[in-house]
């Protein structure tokens, strides 16, 4: 009988710890995927690293520049979407994958048919271009 209550005990506190392990995931944002896209992701941001002079010309340029290529990229039927997250869901089809940057600022490109390309560090409005007419096709990018 003591057996079994501490085998009952290890097996809630496995689970118990299997759901917080899981719960960082689920709390991830989730990306519906029904087209190309591009999920430009940076971490959440503190008053305190806005007043960082560094840190804040990096988060200005990140929302400048994905800003920039929303329209021209939304006539192609590219979606761009910005995250600010330590990771995020994306939702494609029948599958759900959760994605963990190895670095906490970048791009991830993603279309049906398709494995993603991830892409780090801040871009430019046209390096961001150039990075999709690669992965999209050229064809599939208005001029």
């Amino acid at each position: 009988m003591k057996s079994q209550y501490k085998l009952a005990i290890v097996m809630l506190l496995l689970c118990s710890f299997d759901k917080l392990s899981a719960g960082g995931s689920l709390n991830a944002p989730l990306v519906n995927v029904q087209h190309a896209a591009i999920i430009a992701f940076h971490p959440p941001v503190s008053k305190v690293a806005i007043a960082d002079p560094d840190s804040n010309e990096s988060l200005s340029d990140f929302r400048l520049y994905a800003g920039l290529v929303k329209q021209p990229l939304a006539k192609s039927g590219i979606r761009v979407q910005v995250l600010y997250a330590q990771s995020f869901r994306v939702h494609l089809g029948a599958l759900t994958t959760t994605f963990h940057p190895r670095v906490a600022v970048g791009y991830y490109l993603i279309a049906l048919g398709k494995e993603p390309d991830v892409e780090y560090g801040v871009m430019t409005d046209t390096d961001l271009l150039l990075v999709a007419k690669r992965y999209f096709g050229s064809d599939s990018l208005a001029n």
